[in-house]
């Protein structure tokens, strides 16, 4: 094997013998003791020194059983990558290029990191100990790639085997890629050292471009150059040379898929090729923004810690000034109008009815909500037909139960249609979203589109799937003439932690019962359908709290997000909504009103003692505050929603009759048997049995449900009582 002239490329990190080798050189005193302490500084201050890399292998190698084990509501979707090969394989290809990018990272650090921190040691190792350091470090760094494809394999609906071909695929691949760097960097060794001999100067374009930009900072270049015995002049270590080309060729395929993925998002009808070219896995756009890092900031790290400057330090004060821009913050698309229509008065929609009507509660919680949302009417719909469907006047939506009362929306003519729709994955776009133009949202806030980002990604895809780019609310508040129903986005205020609902009404007037209408706030714009859907589903991380974007940028406003903060069951909207109809002195509507409360996760019951269950230290009281909020959005507003609707059912004015049904998800068969149903997914992603299991999923107590539902069609009352049929413990 040919020996790079690269002065550092032999050199190892140890004074008396190798880090991880444990051979000495012929003839060389005998080894150090295992805990010899000279050598055990030496290993932690690689370890420090290399940071980046470890990190980065550390968040490939957990990022499979946390998603699996500790989250799998909100990231185990990010595993499945549907049963595909190809994407298996893609995933697989992007896992081992994250890896190469540490492998080499580590590498380089080895063999210039003496040079240029200087109290790491200089022990020379031959050719064979070389090929032996670079080949442990590579087995080290694959552990974490296989035990992140092993979780992706379990969270795939393929075969074993399927998987191990297109995994093996994937990783001769990068090998021929690496390998072929390394025959590069290689010839390029070879031909610089017979240039060298007799000029001295660097030879080809690349390497002249790369010695010009170190040779300017030379004086800071300690590790980047060695210098040619015989002529004593100075040339670029071809390690840097390789791993710059390695992080702009990263950057290319990070730019390409990039870029082919906002192309399909700003067509509202993009080709099937296009699609298909664009179509990478969710989790293939986190490890491209990985492997991206990695490079970066172990180039970062191998300058500024000769200096002992803080990579960390650099890092938060450029976010100080990044975040401190107007520029970077989120907004939502606004259509500036001075006549937004903002529909009928709950009392006239009723009115339109006359005969008894329904009114529904969607549940929050991501895409089981809206699928579930959208099954439950259309399962209603399909056993009762064209009566069910004309008795709807309205539906409150909240979070995903918002985005399903959409999908019924926009296939109102076709119900059986909004289910299949709303199961399609979105958690691709918002991928891309997090982590392309958000990122740059960060880095970079004073260029790009203000109106792009994770939010907006959401919204396309469901605007492309439902046909909805150019339907505003203001649309469907003209639609609720023709029988139409009403709907209530709800939304809560960031600033004020108030209540705000987007309703095709004229909803709510002077804050009924404490609630802000959208048009109060902003009276002169209308919004998309989409945009109201992904503003009342705007749980953290997942969609942004967002403002508006129709003032100058510096405008101070206010953001909204989830309406599940302050009701994630939309009962309070609605019963606001029909207390403000039946007050209302010209109300001449149906004094028979069913209150159907879709309910998309299984029932607990019974709440489970938590004492011997959990094991936990002075550390649990950290999280204490969060994990009671979180639980408190469940568990306290279920109580609330259940004693709200309780209260107006038995006070109701007189002359009204107002019942309550409660549709609650019951999964199929025992949970011991349907592992998959015990935790319903919370993103915007439904594996192949998670459809399964609401495909398959009935109504609780689903007899006694049905008949009542037929008694109030039949009757407007239910026969044995108004809330003999809500059971919603």
């Amino acid at each position: 094997m040919h020996k790079d002239i690269d002065s550092g490329s032999a050199v190892y990190l140890a004074r008396s013998n190798d880090l991880w080798l444990n051979s000495a050189k012929k003839g060389a005193a005998p080894a150090a003791p295992i805990m010899n302490p000279e050598k055990t500084f030496l290993n932690v201050r690689f370890l420090y020194f290399g940071r980046v890399a470890l990190i980065t292998l550390v968040l490939v190698g957990a990022f499979g059983p946390f998603s699996f084990h500790v989250m799998p509501s909100l990231l185990g979707g990010v595993l499945d990558v549907d049963g595909s090969f190809l994407a298996f394989y893609v995933v697989s290809l992007a896992t081992f290029l994250v890896q190469g990018s540490a492998w080499t990272t580590l590498r380089l650090l080895a063999a210039y990191g003496p040079e240029r921190f200087q109290d790491l040691g200089t022990v020379k190792l031959n050719d064979d100990q070389q090929v032996k350091l670079r080949w442990q470090i590579f087995a080290v760094s694959t552990v974490p790639s296989l035990a992140l494809l092993i979780y992706v394999s379990f969270a795939t609906d393929s075969g074993i085997v399927s998987n191990v071909v297109a995994g093996g695929l994937a990783f001769t691949t990068f090998l021929l890629i690496y390998w072929g760097g390394e025959w590069w960097r290689q010839k390029v060794s070879v031909q610089r050292t017979a240039a060298a001999a007799a000029s001295g100067l660097p030879k080809g374009p690349i390497d002249r471009l790369a010695f010009f930009f170190v040779q300017t900072l030379q004086p800071l270049g300690k590790g980047y150059l060695f210098t040619h015995p015989r002529t004593q002049r100075s040339h670029v270590n071809t390690g840097h040379i390789l791993a710059v080309i390695l992080f702009f060729l990263s950057g290319l395929v990070y730019v390409l898929f990039g870029q082919l993925e906002r192309a399909v998002l700003t067509k509202d009808n993009p080709s099937d090729f296009l699609r298909f070219v664009a179509g990478i896995p969710p989790l293939t756009y986190l490890l491209f923004a990985l492997m991206l890092a990695c490079w970066f900031f172990s180039g970062v790290t191998f300058f500024l810690d000769r200096y002992r400057v803080p990579t960390l330090t650099i890092v938060l004060a450029a976010c100080l000034v990044t975040s401190a821009a107007p520029e970077s913050d989120h907004f939502f698309r606004v259509r500036t109008t001075s006549t937004v229509y903002r529909g009928e008065t709950p009392a006239q929609i009723l009115r339109r009815h006359r005969k008894p009507s329904i009114l529904i509660a969607a549940e929050g919680g991501g895409i089981q909500a809206a699928v579930w949302t959208a099954k439950a009417i259309a399962m209603l719909d399909e056993k009762f037909g064209p009566d069910f469907r004309s008795r709807i006047a309205v539906i409150s939506g909240v979070s995903g139960g918002a985005v399903g009362a959409m999908h019924v929306g926009a296939r109102f003519a076709d119900l059986q249609l909004a289910p299949r729709l709303a199961e399609q994955s979105s958690l691709q776009e918002v991928a891309w979203g997090w982590t392309n133009p958000d990122i740059w949202r960060a880095i970079l806030p004073w260029f790009g589109n203000r109106r792009m980002d994770r939010g907006w990604a959401l919204e396309r895809s469901w605007e492309q799937r439902l046909g909805l780019s150019t339907t505003f609310a203001s649309d469907w508040a003209q639609r609720t003439k023709e029988g139409f129903p009403a709907f209530i986005f709800n939304m809560t205020w960031v600033e004020t932690g108030q209540p705000v609902v987007l309703s095709t009404t004229n909803f709510p007037k002077s804050k009924t019962m404490g609630l802000t209408a959208f048009h109060d706030l902003w009276p002169d714009f209308d919004i998309r359908i989409s945009t109201a859907a992904r503003l009342s589903a705007s749980f953290p991380f997942v969609s942004p709290a967002a403002r508006p974007d129709g003032f100058a940028i510096s405008y101070a406003d206010s953001h909204l997000v989830d309406g599940g903060y302050y009701d994630n069951f939309g009962l309070y909207s609605l019963i606001a909504w029909l207390n403000e109809a039946i007050k209302d002195p010209d109300y001449l509507g149906p004094s028979e009103i069913l209150l159907l409360q879709i309910r998309s996760f299984p029932e607990v019951l019974e709440p489970r003692p938590a004492f011997g269950r959990t094991r936990q230290g002075w550390f649990a009281q950290t999280h204490a505050p969060l994990d009671t909020m979180l639980h408190t959005r469940t568990a306290g507003q279920l109580r609330q929603a259940q004693a709200l609707s309780r209260y107006f059912v038995e006070s109701v004015n007189p002359g009204f009759s107002v019942s309550a049904v409660d549709l609650s998800y019951y999964p199929p068969g025992d949970d011991d048997n349907n592992p998959s149903c015990d935790q319903p997914p919370l993103s915007w992603k439904l594996t192949a049995a998670q459809k399964s299991c609401i495909a398959n999923a009935t109504f609780r107590e689903q007899a006694k449900k049905l008949t009542c539902i037929e008694d109030f069609l039949r009757s407007g009352t239910l026969t044995e009582g108004a809330l003999s049929c809500w059971t919603i413990q």
